[in-house]
């Protein structure tokens, strides 16, 4: 009903606990390699979060919803809660689309009407993320997952491509409740404009201004986890976006994702 599930008191206490967890549920897992993100394997369906410093916010986003192939489920653990902040919020992406929809119809048909494109890098080495060392090759394979390389004009073997991915669409029909939602990247992306960007689908812009309206209803509806020892997070991707919030070291959140 409300698109995510908080576990509390189980008593656990690491990854292979939480990779218990996961697998006893029946989930079929997915792998990372072609993510957007600093994620690194721990073992079985385990994964870390994210790499990056943890007092960087990490804007709400649809995991992975920057390629044709996506997890339906998202599975949070927090083995080292934050000190200091470091929570994970949740915005219901049903609600997301009513209110955008209602209070910014222009952008929001825009959106639905042009999709939405990506630039983003690559978090490990093209050859790893697409198992060969053939351009041509990791080019067909990143197609098949909705994306397009780009390398430098000077043809070089061992430079690292930017991934264009998309056009996808700003929105999702939810497969078993028949709802909309809000799904996509666009803010996480947006606050990243060095190293990835965003734009409609037709490559021309999304303003800024436009851009940061959104990310203000997301955080006016958005729903705060606020860690303990061993809490699972049962995230429901389609319809739910999340978000890191600030914290401080020493924090441990581990994910997997899974169909």
């Amino acid at each position: 009903e409300h698109g995510a599930l908080l576990l509390r008191g189980w008593k656990l206490a690491n990854a292979q606990d939480f990779a218990s967890v996961v697998e006893a549920l029946g989930y079929t897992s997915m792998d990372y390699k072609h993510g957007g993100g600093a994620r690194k394997h721990i073992l079985g369906p385990v994964f870390t979060a994210n790499e990056d410093p943890v007092d960087k916010r990490i804007s709400f986003h649809n995991e992975m919803a920057y390629l044709s192939v996506y997890p339906d489920v998202v599975m949070f653990f927090c083995e080292q809660p934050s000190p200091r902040g470091g929570g994970t919020a949740l915005v219901n992406g049903e609600l997301a689309y009513q209110r955008l929809a209602k209070e910014m119809p222009e952008i929001f048909n825009l959106l639905q009407e042009k999709r939405v494109c990506y630039r983003t890098g690559l978090p490990k080495k093209w050859e790893e993320a697409f198992q060969t060392t053939d351009k041509a090759i990791a080019q067909k394979r990143a197609e098949a997952i909705g994306a397009r390389l780009e390398w430098k004009a000077d043809g070089s073997d061992h430079d690292e491509p930017v991934a264009y991915r998309g056009p996808f669409s700003a929105t999702i029909k939810h497969p078993i409740k028949g709802s909309m939602a809000w799904f996509n990247s666009i803010c996480l992306v947006k606050d990243e404009p060095v190293t990835r960007g965003v734009a409609f689908g037709d490559g021309s812009p999304i303003p800024v201004e436009e851009l940061d309206k959104i990310a203000a209803v997301l955080q006016e509806e958005q729903v705060v986890v606020d860690w303990q020892k061993g809490d699972i997070v049962i995230v429901d991707n389609l319809s739910v976006m999340h978000c890191r919030l600030p914290g401080e070291p020493p924090r441990v959140v581990l994910v997997s994702l899974v169909k």
